[in-house]
């Protein structure tokens, strides 16, 4: 399965995954890292797909591996939607994810 690396900074909305036409992401595993003190949530383009998530400064979050098999998933967004991160300050935000393209 594909993976890709998280770097944010920038205060609001940056795409992690350009939208695709036909299909729709599913996060499979993740993990962040703030630097210091930054609230996170993350979107189906436009649309909140996590609420609210209050990190301390150098707090990690680890979700585990959803199994292929279990057609288990931790997030997933819609068809032809980017995969967006949100932060609420231009704080520094690093991490991976480990994620899984479907048709729609």
């Amino acid at each position: 399965m594909p993976n890709l690396v998280i770097a944010a900074s920038a205060s609001g909305d940056t795409t992690l995954l350009a939208a695709v036409s036909t299909k729709r992401w599913l996060v499979r595993k993740l993990v962040l890292v703030a630097k210091t003190a930054v609230d996170i949530k993350f979107k189906s383009g436009s649309t909140d797909v996590t609420g609210v998530m209050s990190f301390a400064a150098n707090q990690t979050m680890v979700l585990p591996w959803q199994n292929e098999k279990d057609q288990a998933w931790l997030i997933g967004g819609a068809v032809n939607q980017a995969l967006v991160i949100n932060l609420s300050a231009a704080i520094v935000v690093g991490g991976f994810l480990v994620y899984d393209w479907v048709e729609g």
